[in-house]
């Protein structure tokens, strides 16, 4: 009786590590394109960090994928690419 339920969690946190990786890897793509944007226009970590009241370090970790965007911070970050 018990094997089927080990099944079904076993496809449940299989499914859940799918859609974490997918997650992430998602936020690393916008991540990267964000970054291209702001090399292009010529801006520091430093100097755009300051403009979104992040520090650098921070804001190189939302670029590389180790943190995740959220709808806000992503607005925040291409309105102070226009500033």
């Amino acid at each position: 009786m018990i094997e089927p339920e080990i099944k079904i969690l076993s496809d449940l946190m299989e499914a859940d590590e799918k859609f974490q990786k997918e997650r992430w890897t998602t936020h690393k793509r916008i991540g990267g394109m964000l970054k291209f944007r702001r090399i292009h226009d010529g801006l520091s970590l430093r100097k755009l960090g300051v403009r979104m009241k992040i520090s650098a370090a921070y804001l190189s970790d939302l670029e590389n994928g180790r943190r995740l965007w959220d709808e806000a911070r992503i607005h925040k970050f291409i309105t102070h690419l226009k500033s």
